[in-house]
C-alpha cells in the first residue's frame, strides 16, 4: 500500500494528476483516506488506454473538476449517509455542491443525480451538469446546466462573431 501511494504522490508532485479529499457533509469533516484521483489532462488517459466511450461519465467528471480548480475553487468529493456529491466547491465563503452525469435519461438518473443534492440540509447552490440540453433550468431549486453552458460561464466578454 506504501508503494502505491508513493506512486501517486509523485504523479501529484508531477502535475499529472489532483487528489480530491472526500468530505463528510453531514459530519462536516474531511474523511482521513479515500481521496479521488483526477487527471490534469485527458488527453494522458486517452494515450495510455485509448479513448473509450463507455467513460464519457467518468471523462465529464474530469473535465468539471479540471475547470471548478481552473476556477479557484477547492474540490472535495462530498459523502452523504450513503451517497456521493461529485464536487462540494469552496472559494472563501462561497460552496457550491456539484453533481455530474452524462445524459439524465431516465427517472432513475434523474432522481439519483438531483436526490443526492436534495438531501444536504444546507442552502448552498447546487448544481446537475449533463450533456442533456432539453432538461429545464431548474429543478426543486437545484439548477441543471447544459456542460457547454457551464464551461463557458466564466467568459465575462461576449465571444466577438
Amino acid at each position: 500500500m506504501d508503494t502505491i501511494i508513493n506512486y501517486i504522490n509523485h504523479l501529484e508532485s508531477a502535475i499529472l494528476i489532483n487528489k480530491a479529499p472526500r468530505y463528510d457533509l453531514k459530519g462536516k469533516k474531511i474523511l482521513e483516506f479515500y481521496d479521488k484521483i483526477f487527471l490534469n489532462d485527458i488527453g494522458l488517459r486517452n494515450g495510455l488506454i485509448g479513448y473509450k466511450e463507455k467513460d464519457i461519465n467518468g471523462i465529464l467528471e474530469n473535465i468539471v473538476y479540471n475547470e471548478l480548480r481552473f476556477r479557484g475553487y477547492r474540490v472535495f468529493v462530498g459523502k452523504i449517509s450513503k451517497m456521493e456529491v461529485d464536487f462540494v466547491a469552496v472559494k472563501q465563503k462561497e460552496t457550491k455542491y456539484v453533481q455530474v452525469c452524462y445524459l439524465l435519461a431516465s427517472n432513475e438518473t434523474i432522481e439519483r443525480e438531483f436526490g443526492a443534492l436534495r438531501r444536504i440540509p444546507d442552502n448552498y447552490e447546487k448544481i446537475v451538469i449533463s450533456m442533456d440540453k432539453a432538461l429545464p433550468d431548474e429543478v426543486d431549486g437545484i439548477k441543471h446546466k447544459y456542460i457547454t453552458d457551464f464551461l463557458l460561464d466564466i467568459l465575462e466578454f461576449p465571444l466577438k462573431k
